[in-house]
C-alpha cells in the first residue's frame, strides 16, 4: 500500500488487515507528517518504508517508486489524491505487469473551491476541468474502494469500468464507547457541541449567526472544539447577548477528546461538504446524537432522522432542528442510546474482513481476464 502519510483515520484499519493470517502487508509512506496535522503512531508490527518525499528530487522520487514497485506484490492499494502523478505512474506500471491496483476514493465535490470564501473566475474553470479529468484518471485503476455508499454512487455514475466497492475510514473507538452518559432531566442545560477546523466549509457560521432562532430557550450552551483562521470571524458574528453562552475551546488533543464528548449532549455538524466526516462516527460512538449537513458521507451512511439525529440542508434554519430538544431535553436519552446502537458493527476488524473479501473478488476478475487473453 502506498500513501502520502500515516493518517490516524487509517492506521487502525491497516493494523487490523496486517493481523489477518492470509495477508502480508507492506506500507510505503512518502513522509511521516505534515506541519499542519498531527498523525497517529505506526504500529511496530507493520512492515513500513518511509521516503523523505519533501526533500528529494523528482528523479529520486521516480527511482524510489521504481524500487518499491520491484517488491513482489499480488495487489497494490493507493490511498492518496488521484491528481498526484505518482499514483498514475504506479497504476501504469501495475497494469503493464497485470498487477491489480485499487484506489481508495472519497466522494469528490467539483465546486469545493467555493468553500474558501474567495470568488474567482478560476472556480468554474476548475469545476469543468475536474469533471472532465476525474473519469479519465480513475480508469487507470482496476478497482475503487469508495468511502461509503454515497461515494460509490458518484463513481458508478462516472462509468469508469472499474470494480467499485464500499469501505470506510476505520478507527478504534472503544474508548469513546466506554464513556458513561448521565440521563437528561427536563430542567437540564443542553450542551451543544461543534467540532472541526474553523474554516468556512465546516459551516459553523450558519449556527453562530442565527442563534436568535433559539432565543426563546435559555437552557443551552455551545462548546466549540477546533482551531483555524476563520475563528476570529466566527467570534465576531455571534450576537453580543449570546457570547457568554458560546465557548471556544481551541484544538483538543486526541487524548482529551473523550472528556469533550462526555460533556456534549448533541453534536451540530453543519459541514457544507465532507467526503466522509470522521467526527460523526466519534460522536455516535460516544452516545452523542448528531444533526448533520446533507453533504457528509458518514452522516448519510449512519444517521437516521429521528432515531440517532438528523440529516438536513445547511442554511440559516439549520439550528431550528434543536427546538424540540430544547423544549424537552429528555428526548436526548433515547437518541443517545440509538446513537451507540447505530455504530455497533463499526470496527477496524469488520472493515478489514470486508476489504479482503473484495480483494479476493478483484483478483479472480484479473485472473479470468488473463485466461481469456491466453485463449
Amino acid at each position: 500500500m502506498l500513501t502520502e502519510f500515516p493518517s490516524p483515520h487509517m492506521m487502525d484499519f491497516w493494523d487490523a488487515i496486517n493481523r489477518l493470517k492470509e495477508i502480508r502487508l507492506k506500507l510505503f509512506f512518502e513522509k511521516v507528517t505534515v506541519s499542519t496535522k498531527s498523525w497517529g503512531v505506526i504500529p511496530d508490527e507493520i512492515d513500513t518504508e518511509i521516503a523523505d518525499w519533501l526533500n528529494i528530487s523528482t528523479f529520486d522520487k521516480i527511482n524510489w517508486l521504481r524500487k518499491i514497485f520491484s517488491e513482489k506484490a499480488d495487489i497494490w492499494v493507493l490511498c492518496d489524491n488521484y491528481n498526484f502523478w505518482e499514483n498514475h505512474l504506479i497504476a501504469h506500471w501495475a497494469r503493464n505487469y497485470k498487477i491489480p491496483t485499487i484506489y481508495m476514493a472519497e466522494r469528490t465535490y467539483w465546486k469545493c473551491r467555493q468553500f474558501t470564501g474567495v470568488k474567482s473566475w478560476r472556480n468554474p474553470l476548475y469545476s469543468f476541468v475536474k469533471q472532465i479529468t476525474v473519469p479519465l484518471i480513475i480508469r487507470h485503476f482496476d478497482a475503487l474502494a469508495c468511502y461509503g455508499g454515497w461515494a460509490c454512487e458518484q463513481y458508478n455514475k462516472l462509468n469508469s469500468g472499474s470494480y467499485i466497492f464500499p469501505t470506510e475510514y476505520y478507527v478504534n473507538l472503544d474508548t469513546l464507547r466506554k464513556i458513561n452518559r448521565t440521563k437528561k432531566n427536563p430542567d437540564d442545560v443542553v450542551v451543544i457541541g461543534l467540532c472541526g477546523a474553523l474554516i468556512p466549509r465546516k459551516g459553523f457560521q450558519y449556527i453562530l449567526s442565527n442563534l436568535n432562532l433559539i432565543k426563546s430557550f435559555d437552557n443551552w450552551e455551545i462548546r466549540i472544539a477546533g482551531s483555524g483562521y476563520f475563528g476570529t470571524e466566527l467570534k465576531a458574528i455571534i450576537p453580543d447577548n449570546f457570547k457568554p453562552k458560546v465557548k471556544f475551546l481551541g484544538k483538543i488533543s486526541n487524548e482529551k477528546m473523550p472528556e469533550f464528548w462526555s460533556e456534549i449532549d448533541i453534536l451540530l455538524f453543519p459541514s457544507l461538504f465532507d467526503g466522509w466526516g470522521m467526527v460523526v462516527l466519534e460522536a455516535l460512538s460516544a452516545g452523542v446524537p448528531v444533526i448533520s449537513g446533507d453533504n457528509v458521507g458518514a452522516a448519510r451512511e449512519y444517521i437516521k432522522n429521528g432515531c440517532n439525529g438528523e440529516v438536513r440542508k445547511v442554511d440559516k434554519n439549520f439550528i431550528q432542528a434543536l427546538l424540540p430538544l430544547l423544549d424537552n431535553p429528555e428526548k436526548l436519552n433515547i437518541l443517545s442510546i440509538n446513537a451507540r446502537k447505530s455504530v455497533e458493527n463499526y470496527s477496524p476488524e469488520i472493515g478489514a474482513s470486508n476489504f479482503i473479501k473484495h480483494i479476493k473478488i478483484i483478483s479472480k476478475r484479473i485472473n479470468t481476464k488473463k485466461v481469456i487473453v491466453k485463449k
